[in-house]
């Protein structure tokens, strides 16, 4: 049995004897370390995180008060766009699960919000990840910092005992009214794969 829980509760129940933390998803967990090895033991579909993120983006208030700014809302709008992009590029050929939001590779190593990612999805099998990185300010070095999370968690996957087929990133900026992921982030040899790296 897998218990699905928010941040307040996976701490309560965490004092509990006996407690074992791959019986619950805490759904608002930022490991990814955590995140993968419960998508081994307890499968793909627990972690989905598609209905919090459509709970999430229902809170009141303005997507972008001011330039450069965002709200904890809008940050959920623009993720749930995204789930919505990834179902209309893949179709009904695939499904695409959104199993990561504002993630760290390990707990703890995140200090500032700019050392979290923002958006991780991946396949039913569990072979390929697409990373997405949002832009909320003129950030020269987003796609250095994407490229160096989808290297780390190609790693951490590849350590825990995963066989990643690749981890591919892309970018979103709080300046689409509608954003969408680019078809050719699946296209075989137009975007880097790492796996050709390890």
């Amino acid at each position: 049995m897998v218990l699905l829980v928010e941040n307040g509760m996976a701490k309560a129940i965490s004092r509990l004897p006996h407690f074992d933390p791959f019986m619950l998803v805490n759904l608002s967990g930022t490991c990814a370390c955590s995140r993968l090895l419960q998508i081994r033991y307890q499968g793909l579909l627990s972690v989905n995180l598609e209905q919090k993120l459509t709970k999430e983006a229902r809170q009141p208030g303005p997507d972008f008060p001011e330039p450069f700014q965002c709200t904890r809302a809008g940050d959920f709008r623009l993720m749930l766009k995204l789930v919505q992009s990834m179902k209309k590029l893949t179709g009904d050929d695939e499904e695409w699960i959104p199993i990561l939001y504002e993630w760290q590779l390990v707990e703890s190593i995140g200090r500032k919000t700019s050392d979290y990612g923002q958006l991780v999805f991946c396949d039913t099998a569990a072979k390929r990840f697409v990373i997405v990185e949002m832009c909320f300010c003129p950030c020269i070095h987003l796609k250095e910092r994407a490229l160096n999370r989808a290297h780390l968690l190609f790693c951490l996957a590849r350590y825990i005992g995963f066989d990643p087929t690749w981890v591919r990133f892309t970018i979103a900026t709080k300046d689409d009214k509608k954003p969408t992921l680019p078809a050719e982030i699946f296209a075989e040899g137009t975007y880097s794969t790492l796996a050709a790296l390890l």
